[in-house]
């Protein structure tokens, strides 16, 4: 598949990210979740570690998911 030997990140914690997370957890091992606004309470999320967009940089070509909702 396209994931095998990628590290995985979920972009985007919202609305979106908070409904389907463990619908795609279950399908996917989630290593990063990635985020432009980590305040000091969003450091982790169920024990996966959330980082700023400009850390995918140090990732090894990450495969990335992004979560959004169109209204």
């Amino acid at each position: 598949t396209m994931i095998q030997g990628r590290e995985v990140c979920v972009w985007g914690v919202g609305h979106a990210f908070y409904m389907n997370f463990d619908e795609l957890s279950r399908y996917i091992d989630i290593q990063y979740i990635v985020d432009s606004d980590i305040s000091s309470k969003k450091k982790e999320y169920k024990n996966i570690p959330c980082i700023l967009p400009n850390m995918l940089d140090e990732i090894c070509n990450p495969y990335v998911v992004i979560t959004l909702e169109i209204f």
